[in-house]
Protein backbone atom coordinates (compact mmCIF):
# COMPACT_ATOMS: atom_id res chain seq x y z
CA UNK A 1 0.00 0.00 0.00
CA UNK A 2 0.66 3.82 -0.69
CA UNK A 3 1.67 5.64 2.31
CA UNK A 4 -1.54 8.09 2.86
CA UNK A 5 -1.39 10.72 5.43
CA UNK A 6 -3.56 10.94 8.22
CA UNK A 7 -6.53 13.26 7.72
CA UNK A 8 -5.29 15.06 10.55
CA UNK A 9 -4.34 19.36 10.38
CA UNK A 10 -3.24 21.95 13.14
CA UNK A 11 -5.88 21.74 15.55
CA UNK A 12 -5.01 25.23 17.05
CA UNK A 13 -8.52 26.86 18.18
CA UNK A 14 -7.50 30.21 17.23
CA UNK A 15 -6.46 29.08 13.65
CA UNK A 16 -8.71 26.36 12.84
CA UNK A 17 -11.43 28.53 11.04
CA UNK A 18 -9.17 29.28 8.48
CA UNK A 19 -8.40 26.98 5.29
CA UNK A 20 -6.03 23.57 6.55
CA UNK A 21 -6.15 21.07 3.88
CA UNK A 22 -6.35 17.88 4.80
CA UNK A 23 -3.32 15.93 3.45
CA UNK A 24 -3.28 13.35 0.34
CA UNK A 25 -1.50 11.05 -1.24
CA UNK A 26 -0.29 11.53 -4.38
CA UNK A 27 -1.25 7.71 -5.93
CA UNK A 28 -5.19 8.51 -6.15
CA UNK A 29 -6.07 5.29 -6.20
CA UNK A 30 -4.43 4.96 -2.37
CA UNK A 31 -6.95 7.10 -1.25
CA UNK A 32 -10.25 5.71 0.36
CA UNK A 33 -13.25 5.70 -1.15
CA UNK A 34 -16.41 6.05 0.40
CA UNK A 35 -17.47 7.71 3.99
CA UNK A 36 -14.48 8.26 6.77
CA UNK A 37 -15.65 8.88 10.24
CA UNK A 38 -13.13 10.73 12.00
CA UNK A 39 -13.04 11.78 15.66
CA UNK A 40 -9.76 14.65 16.64
CA UNK A 41 -9.75 15.49 20.49
CA UNK A 42 -6.86 18.18 20.94
CA UNK A 43 -5.32 19.54 24.21
CA UNK A 44 -3.87 23.41 24.69
CA UNK A 45 -3.26 25.19 27.29
CA UNK A 46 -1.32 28.43 26.35
CA UNK A 47 -0.41 31.67 28.23
CA UNK A 48 1.62 34.70 26.18
CA UNK A 49 1.71 38.75 26.27
CA UNK A 50 4.15 40.13 23.49
CA UNK A 51 4.21 43.40 22.05
CA UNK A 52 1.26 44.44 22.92
CA UNK A 53 -0.59 40.89 22.20
CA UNK A 54 -2.19 39.41 25.07
CA UNK A 55 -3.34 35.27 25.11
CA UNK A 56 -4.60 32.74 26.69
CA UNK A 57 -6.28 29.98 25.21
CA UNK A 58 -6.92 27.11 27.85
CA UNK A 59 -9.67 24.58 25.72
CA UNK A 60 -10.20 21.33 24.45
CA UNK A 61 -11.61 20.64 21.30
CA UNK A 62 -13.33 17.51 20.38
CA UNK A 63 -13.94 17.63 16.68
CA UNK A 64 -16.20 15.02 14.51
CA UNK A 65 -15.71 14.98 10.53
CA UNK A 66 -17.40 13.51 8.01
CA UNK A 67 -14.67 12.83 4.98
CA UNK A 68 -16.37 11.46 1.87
CA UNK A 69 -13.77 10.56 -1.18
CA UNK A 70 -14.60 8.86 -4.94
CA UNK A 71 -12.96 8.61 -7.74
CA UNK A 72 -15.09 9.25 -11.10
CA UNK A 73 -12.32 8.65 -13.42
CA UNK A 74 -8.92 6.91 -13.54
CA UNK A 75 -7.37 10.18 -13.40
CA UNK A 76 -9.96 12.42 -11.13
CA UNK A 77 -10.92 12.31 -7.43
CA UNK A 78 -13.23 14.66 -5.16
CA UNK A 79 -13.00 15.03 -1.88
CA UNK A 80 -15.63 16.51 0.48
CA UNK A 81 -15.30 17.42 4.48
CA UNK A 82 -17.76 18.61 6.63
CA UNK A 83 -16.33 19.32 9.99
CA UNK A 84 -18.44 19.41 13.57
CA UNK A 85 -16.62 21.56 16.46
CA UNK A 86 -16.92 20.91 20.35
CA UNK A 87 -14.92 23.48 22.54
CA UNK A 88 -14.75 23.07 25.96
CA UNK A 89 -12.93 22.20 29.22
CA UNK A 90 -12.80 18.60 28.61
CA UNK A 91 -11.19 15.55 30.52
CA UNK A 92 -7.27 15.29 29.71
CA UNK A 93 -5.53 17.82 31.82
CA UNK A 94 -4.16 15.65 34.66
CA UNK A 95 -3.14 13.04 32.39
CA UNK A 96 -1.17 15.58 29.98
CA UNK A 97 0.08 16.58 33.31
CA UNK A 98 1.51 13.57 34.78
CA UNK A 99 3.02 12.15 31.11
CA UNK A 100 4.61 15.89 31.26
CA UNK A 101 6.16 15.22 34.83
CA UNK A 102 6.73 11.75 33.97
CA UNK A 103 9.17 11.83 30.58
CA UNK A 104 10.42 15.46 32.11
CA UNK A 105 8.63 17.27 29.26
CA UNK A 106 8.26 21.26 29.66
CA UNK A 107 4.96 21.88 31.36
CA UNK A 108 4.29 25.66 29.68
CA UNK A 109 2.15 27.61 31.78
CA UNK A 110 -0.31 24.54 32.79
CA UNK A 111 1.00 24.67 36.61
CA UNK A 112 -0.92 28.19 36.54
CA UNK A 113 -4.65 26.88 35.44
CA UNK A 114 -6.40 24.80 37.23
CA UNK A 115 -7.51 21.23 35.85
CA UNK A 116 -10.39 21.30 32.74
CA UNK A 117 -11.31 24.69 32.91
CA UNK A 118 -12.43 26.87 29.58
CA UNK A 119 -11.39 29.73 28.25
CA UNK A 120 -9.80 31.75 24.92
CA UNK A 121 -8.93 35.49 24.82
CA UNK A 122 -6.97 37.03 22.29
CA UNK A 123 -6.34 40.48 22.13
CA UNK A 124 -4.41 42.80 19.72
CA UNK A 125 -4.96 46.34 18.18
CA UNK A 126 -8.24 46.82 19.20
CA UNK A 127 -9.07 43.85 18.40
CA UNK A 128 -10.48 40.81 20.40
CA UNK A 129 -11.73 37.66 20.51
CA UNK A 130 -13.12 35.93 23.49
CA UNK A 131 -14.70 32.52 24.33
CA UNK A 132 -16.19 31.36 27.76
CA UNK A 133 -18.48 28.97 27.35
CA UNK A 134 -18.75 25.85 26.18
CA UNK A 135 -20.36 25.82 22.37
CA UNK A 136 -20.69 22.94 19.60
CA UNK A 137 -21.15 23.77 15.77
CA UNK A 138 -20.64 22.49 12.76
CA UNK A 139 -17.18 24.30 11.12
CA UNK A 140 -16.03 25.35 7.39
CA UNK A 141 -17.03 22.50 4.45
CA UNK A 142 -14.16 21.97 1.92
CA UNK A 143 -14.89 20.51 -1.87
CA UNK A 144 -11.67 19.31 -3.07
CA UNK A 145 -10.33 17.76 -6.92
CA UNK A 146 -7.83 15.93 -7.55
CA UNK A 147 -5.87 15.14 -11.02
CA UNK A 148 -3.59 12.37 -11.57
CA UNK A 149 -0.42 13.67 -13.41
CA UNK A 150 2.19 10.30 -12.89
CA UNK A 151 1.11 6.56 -12.36
CA UNK A 152 3.89 4.23 -12.19
CA UNK A 153 4.43 1.23 -9.61
CA UNK A 154 7.11 3.24 -7.75
CA UNK A 155 6.14 6.80 -8.03
CA UNK A 156 3.39 9.01 -8.47
CA UNK A 157 2.19 12.77 -8.96
CA UNK A 158 -0.87 14.23 -8.36
CA UNK A 159 -2.41 18.25 -8.71
CA UNK A 160 -5.33 18.87 -6.47
CA UNK A 161 -7.54 22.23 -5.75
CA UNK A 162 -9.72 23.27 -3.09
CA UNK A 163 -12.58 25.49 -2.08
CA UNK A 164 -13.53 25.89 1.54
CA UNK A 165 -17.10 27.46 2.05
CA UNK A 166 -18.19 29.42 5.28
CA UNK A 167 -20.49 27.44 6.82
CA UNK A 168 -18.87 27.63 10.29
CA UNK A 169 -19.06 30.26 12.90
CA UNK A 170 -16.23 32.96 13.21
CA UNK A 171 -17.22 34.17 16.68
CA UNK A 172 -16.83 31.01 17.65
CA UNK A 173 -14.21 29.31 16.38
CA UNK A 174 -15.29 27.22 13.95
CA UNK A 175 -14.99 29.24 10.55
CA UNK A 176 -13.82 32.67 9.26
CA UNK A 177 -16.29 33.67 7.35
CA UNK A 178 -14.96 33.83 4.11
CA UNK A 179 -14.59 31.78 1.42
CA UNK A 180 -10.93 30.43 0.68
CA UNK A 181 -9.16 28.05 -1.50
CA UNK A 182 -6.00 26.63 -1.86
CA UNK A 183 -3.52 24.24 -4.51
CA UNK A 184 -1.26 21.90 -3.72
CA UNK A 185 0.92 19.48 -5.47
CA UNK A 186 0.89 15.57 -3.52
CA UNK A 187 3.89 12.91 -4.59
CA UNK A 188 4.15 9.44 -3.72
CA UNK A 189 7.29 6.85 -3.56
CA UNK A 190 7.70 3.35 -2.96
CA UNK A 191 11.18 2.54 -1.95
CA UNK A 192 10.63 -0.86 -1.26
CA UNK A 193 7.19 -3.33 -0.65
CA UNK A 194 6.53 -2.59 2.91
CA UNK A 195 7.79 1.22 2.91
CA UNK A 196 6.65 4.38 1.27
CA UNK A 197 6.93 7.88 1.59
CA UNK A 198 4.25 10.53 0.24
CA UNK A 199 4.74 14.57 0.60
CA UNK A 200 2.88 17.19 -0.22
CA UNK A 201 3.52 21.16 -0.68
CA UNK A 202 0.83 23.92 -1.71
CA UNK A 203 -0.77 27.57 -0.93
CA UNK A 204 -4.01 28.39 0.82
CA UNK A 205 -5.38 31.94 -0.28
CA UNK A 206 -7.72 33.24 2.98
CA UNK A 207 -10.36 35.29 1.58
CA UNK A 208 -11.56 38.22 3.30
CA UNK A 209 -14.05 37.04 6.34
CA UNK A 210 -14.62 38.03 10.16
CA UNK A 211 -11.90 35.83 11.70
CA UNK A 212 -8.82 37.79 12.92
CA UNK A 213 -9.90 39.99 9.55
CA UNK A 214 -7.14 43.00 9.77
CA UNK A 215 -4.09 40.72 10.70
CA UNK A 216 -4.94 36.96 8.49
CA UNK A 217 -2.63 36.71 5.84
CA UNK A 218 -3.62 36.22 2.58
CA UNK A 219 -1.30 33.89 1.06
CA UNK A 220 -0.27 30.51 3.49
CA UNK A 221 2.04 27.73 2.34
CA UNK A 222 2.12 24.61 3.96
CA UNK A 223 4.11 20.57 3.73
CA UNK A 224 3.28 17.30 4.68
CA UNK A 225 5.84 14.49 4.45
CA UNK A 226 4.68 11.19 5.66
CA UNK A 227 6.64 7.18 6.04
CA UNK A 228 4.71 4.08 6.31
CA UNK A 229 5.60 0.80 6.91
CA UNK A 230 3.44 -1.94 6.75
CA UNK A 231 3.67 -5.05 9.12
CA UNK A 232 1.43 -7.11 7.55
CA UNK A 233 -1.73 -7.06 4.80
CA UNK A 234 -3.80 -5.84 8.01
CA UNK A 235 -1.28 -3.45 10.07
CA UNK A 236 0.60 -0.39 9.04
CA UNK A 237 2.18 2.21 11.08
CA UNK A 238 3.30 5.74 10.22
CA UNK A 239 4.99 9.20 11.16
CA UNK A 240 3.90 12.57 10.02
CA UNK A 241 5.61 16.02 9.78
CA UNK A 242 3.36 18.83 8.84
CA UNK A 243 4.02 22.23 8.67
CA UNK A 244 2.44 25.60 7.71
CA UNK A 245 3.16 29.32 7.92
CA UNK A 246 1.85 31.50 9.97
CA UNK A 247 -1.83 32.26 9.33
CA UNK A 248 -1.37 36.00 10.08
CA UNK A 249 0.66 38.51 8.64
CA UNK A 250 1.88 40.16 12.29
CA UNK A 251 2.31 38.48 15.26
CA UNK A 252 4.89 38.13 18.03
CA UNK A 253 2.85 35.14 19.61
CA UNK A 254 4.08 31.86 19.00
CA UNK A 255 0.79 30.13 19.18
CA UNK A 256 -0.83 32.16 16.07
CA UNK A 257 2.84 32.02 14.32
CA UNK A 258 3.90 28.86 11.94
CA UNK A 259 3.99 25.55 13.04
CA UNK A 260 5.39 22.02 12.80
CA UNK A 261 3.41 19.13 14.32
CA UNK A 262 4.77 15.35 14.42
CA UNK A 263 2.02 12.70 14.05
CA UNK A 264 2.75 8.75 14.78
CA UNK A 265 0.24 6.31 14.62
CA UNK A 266 -0.70 3.64 12.54
CA UNK A 267 -4.20 1.45 11.10
CA UNK A 268 -5.88 -1.86 10.96
CA UNK A 269 -7.72 -3.80 8.42
CA UNK A 270 -10.24 -6.49 9.26
CA UNK A 271 -11.03 -9.16 7.32
CA UNK A 272 -14.52 -8.14 6.40
CA UNK A 273 -13.30 -4.95 5.24
CA UNK A 274 -13.78 -2.29 8.20
CA UNK A 275 -10.32 0.33 8.86
CA UNK A 276 -9.48 1.61 11.96
CA UNK A 277 -6.69 4.41 12.51
CA UNK A 278 -5.24 5.58 15.64
CA UNK A 279 -2.67 8.71 16.15
CA UNK A 280 -0.82 11.13 17.97
CA UNK A 281 0.04 14.58 17.21
CA UNK A 282 2.77 16.61 19.30
CA UNK A 283 3.84 19.96 18.60
CA UNK A 284 7.46 20.00 17.35
CA UNK A 285 7.76 23.93 18.20
CA UNK A 286 6.96 24.49 21.55
CA UNK A 287 4.57 26.72 21.93
CA UNK A 288 2.97 26.73 18.13
CA UNK A 289 0.49 24.56 18.59
CA UNK A 290 -1.85 22.44 21.00
CA UNK A 291 -0.06 20.01 23.73
CA UNK A 292 -1.31 16.78 22.21
CA UNK A 293 -4.23 15.70 19.84
CA UNK A 294 -5.19 12.38 19.16
CA UNK A 295 -7.36 11.23 16.39
CA UNK A 296 -9.56 7.69 15.74
CA UNK A 297 -10.76 7.68 12.46
CA UNK A 298 -13.23 4.33 11.05
CA UNK A 299 -13.64 3.73 7.54
CA UNK A 300 -16.55 1.02 6.82
CA UNK A 301 -16.23 -0.95 4.05
CA UNK A 302 -17.71 -0.05 0.48
CA UNK A 303 -19.33 -4.20 -0.01
CA UNK A 304 -18.54 -7.38 0.53
CA UNK A 305 -14.83 -8.56 1.14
Amino acid sequence: MAATPFPVADQNPLTRGFYHPLPTAGRLDSLDDGSQFLLTVANTNNMNSRSGERLLVDVESTEFRWLWSSEFDSDWRVRVSLPVVHYGGGFLDPVIDKFHKTFGMQQGSRPNRPDDAFLIEYSAGGRSIAVDSSYTGIGDLSVELGRNLLDRPMIAVSAWSGLELPTGHAERLTGDGALDAAAWLSGDWRPGLNWSLSGSAGMTWQGAGDLLADRSARWVGFQYLTARWDASDQIYFQAQLDTHDSYLKSTHIPLLGSATVLTCGGGYRTQSGWRFGFAVSEDVEANASPDVVFQFTIHPPLGPQ
